[in-house]
């Protein structure tokens, strides 16, 4: 799931906000599936390991990510490989949030922090953000802001981002 910079601005959005996460696959869907952040809202402490995760994921049409833990740490590291054989990388924490239900902190490789949800061992892919009025309500309860203009941007401290994201349900995202 790559967040190209082309991506990004063929969406309107300026290309120097420079999307950039890649995390297994979807490259149409990934700009709705994240939120961009800041900062770190995971430390190193707070990510978790995910239970079978490493691997290699096919994402249809030849391209595929793999996926490889860290040793000594609840870090992850990913290659993604779009169906062209161009190749992007970078890495993500993980803190599980319930049943099958994960956040993710994406640093993808060419820079940017994003916040992206995803389910394992179930499946393998981004759930999509289900930006409506339910979740811009959500939003100021945590003393958090949106700016839905460029590319879904949380404006916040780290610990109030951290309790709106723990916060989603399934009636903030699509699946």
């Amino acid at each position: 799931m790559s967040y190209g910079r082309k991506a990004i601005a063929d969406r309107g959005r300026p290309a120097g906000w420079g999307g950039r996460l890649i995390l297994a696959g979807l490259l149409a869907l990934v700009l709705a599936a994240c939120y961009e952040v800041g900062e770190e809202i995971v430390d190193p402490g707070m990510a978790e390991e995910v239970p079978t995760l490493p691997g290699r994921y096919s994402l249809g049409e030849g391209a595929f990510t793999v996926i490889t833990d860290q040793p000594g740490s609840n870090d992850y590291l990913y290659q993604e490989t779009d169906s062209g054989g161009e190749m992007s990388t970078g890495s993500f924490r993980a803190i599980h949030l319930r049943d099958d239900l994960y956040l993710a902190q994406v640093m993808p490789g060419d820079g940017g922090i994003f916040a992206a949800f995803f389910r394992h061992p179930a499946s393998w892919s981004l759930i999509l953000l289900n930006t409506t009025p339910a979740v811009f309500d959500l939003a100021p309860r945590y003393h958090v802001e949106i700016d839905a203009d460029m590319a879904d941007i949380l404006i916040g401290s780290r610990r109030d981002i951290l309790a709106f994201l723990t916060a989603h349900t399934t009636a903030h995202l699509t699946e």
